[in-house]
């Protein structure tokens, strides 16, 4: 026996329904516009607008129920459907693994970082006393 729709789940339905069949209407009353003695071209694109309209709101509830189903789906279209997934993951070790740093063994970087340091250190200081931001009454260990 098939289950019948209850007043709850159709009423959107019967409120989409009329909402469509208004916009039909007034698409049809903007052609009684157009061909009256006062009517403008501007009436022949409600006449074809006003459809639309209505077709876009049948077309909403449509997408709306389908969203509905698929989120109240049974529990074994929810484990079919979570194994599709599994399925889709990439293997593992196909893709690179991160790029790791290399330690610094080259005694001339090391020395070159430093002379770097030690420059950053000295231009540091000079705009700081620049700005008079500098204290030369405090220690360097406060």
């Amino acid at each position: 026996m098939a289950k019948r729709p209850s007043a709850r789940t159709m009423a959107p339905w019967a409120a989409l329904t009329s909402a469509a069949i208004g916009c039909v209407a007034i698409g049809a009353w903007q052609w009684d516009q157009l061909e009256s003695a006062s009517g403008v071209d501007q009436n022949a694109g409600y006449v074809l607008l006003w459809p639309v309209f209505g077709a876009f709101l049948f077309t909403a509830g449509l997408t709306w129920r389908r969203l509905q189903r698929a989120a109240t789906g049974s529990a074994h279209t929810t484990a079919a459907r979570l194994e599709t997934l599994a399925t889709r993951e990439l293997p593992p070790g196909l893709l690179p693994g991160r790029a790791t740093t290399l330690p610094e063994t080259d005694d001339a970087t090391a020395r070159y970082n430093a002379y770097l340091a030690t420059l950053n250190d000295r231009d540091l200081r000079q705009q700081l006393r620049a700005a008079g931001l500098d204290n030369p009454g405090r220690s360097r260990r406060d």
